[in-house]
Order: structure tokens, then sequence, then C-alpha cells
């Protein structure tokens, strides 16, 4: 039997009211890893959240699974989830960061992904609706193929940049001869619609883990 620890700096307003800052939960958190480390515990799981209020707090999962797998020895880094939807993480960069953990922890990074899990985030990243990252998500392959060379813009709808919202008459990357449409490469962060709704608690994220 294998144990393992789930953070996603979870940060109510009874410990606000308390006093606890978003810093002490980030350290916190980072001190129950390196003790589930000591323990002897199998894994870490990782969550990814966006502009949502209580639930979660941790949304450079990225960055916090870099800083917990040097502080640590033998215990698993998984991320649960990295989001693959081309306006919150471009596949192919997903696909760069996952490798390079992986050679910095050897066989201790786990890569789940998912597309996250209410529309207050969705919406905050420009993706116009739940059912346009369902699609988004079925191109999940395109890291893996991207990786070996298999892949290329011709193969995905949404690795563009645009939120999948393509323009009438626009044209698209990978037409011999024409350049990358200029929103390629842009980034649109709006202020989520509805701000005071809260998360739908409707988990859409197929954590598939598996080792790098």
């Amino acid at each position: 039997m294998e144990f393992g620890v789930f953070v996603g700096m979870y940060h109510p307003e009874h410990r606000r009211a308390a006093g606890e800052t978003e810093q002490d939960i980030l350290r916190a958190e980072l001190d129950v890893v390196q003790a589930a480390d000591r323990s002897g515990f199998k894994y870490v799981w990782v969550t990814e959240h966006h502009f949502l209020d209580e639930y979660s707090h941790l949304s450079a999962n990225e960055a916090w699974m870099a800083y917990a797998l040097a502080i640590t020895d033998n215990i698993h880094i998984g991320s649960g989830i990295i989001n693959i939807t081309p306006p919150v993480s471009h596949p192919a960069r997903v696909a760069e960061k996952v490798a390079m953990r992986d050679q910095l922890a050897p066989g201790r990074f786990e890569f789940g992904t998912g597309r996250g899990s209410s529309s207050i985030e969705v919406l905050g990243f420009g993706i116009d609706s739940m059912d346009t990252t369902r699609d988004m998500y079925d191109e999940a392959d395109y890291a893996h193929r991207q990786q070996r060379g298999q892949a290329n813009e011709r193969d995905t709808q949404y690795a563009r940049g645009n939120g999948g919202q393509q323009e009438s008459g626009a044209r698209t990357q990978g037409e011999p001869g024409e350049p990358a449409d200029e929103q390629a490469n842009a980034h649109r962060i709006i202020t989520p619609p509805g701000a005071e709704t809260r998360s739908t608690g409707n988990e859409n994220e197929r954590g598939r883990s598996k080792r790098t």
C-alpha cells in the first residue's frame, strides 16, 4: 500500500480571520511535504487553480513543485493537475517543463493533466465555455507528438493561442507560404465575469498521471 498527500493552499475566511496569511499557508504545506518525505510517503499531489477565493490559492504550481523536489529526497511530486489548454499553458511548453523537472529529479516527478474545474477559471483565460476546454483537452496528445517530432500546427485547432476563437477569414498557422497570425502568441487574461460565483466543484480534471 502506498500513501500520499494532496496540497492546494486552501485559505478560507476563518483562517484569515485568525491572522494566517497566504505565506503562512505556503510554508506550512511545504513543511507537510518534508514531513511526508521523512515518513516514507510515496506521493504529493499538487493542484492548480486560478481566480478562486478560498478553495485554492496554488496557481503557480510548476514553481512550487520544482521547489518541493529540491527540498525532498525520495517522495514523488505529482501535478494534480497541470492545465494544458493552450490559453493557460501551451502543450509544447508544458512538455518542455515536464522534461526539465524529470532531468533535475529523475523518476520523482509524476505528470497529471486536466482542463480546469470551474467556469470562473475558464472565463478568466478568455475561453468561451467549458465545452471548448473539452475539445482542447482532446488534443492532449499534441505535447507527446511534439516531443517525438510528429506534430505541427496543422494537427491542432487550439494551439495557436487565441482560445479556439478563430476570426472569420483569419489565416491559420502551418499553411505553406503564409505567416503566423499576429494573435498566435497572445495571452488574453481578463477579470472573470461573475466573480462572485463560487467554483462549481465539477472536477473536470482527468488526472492521467504517468512517470515521465
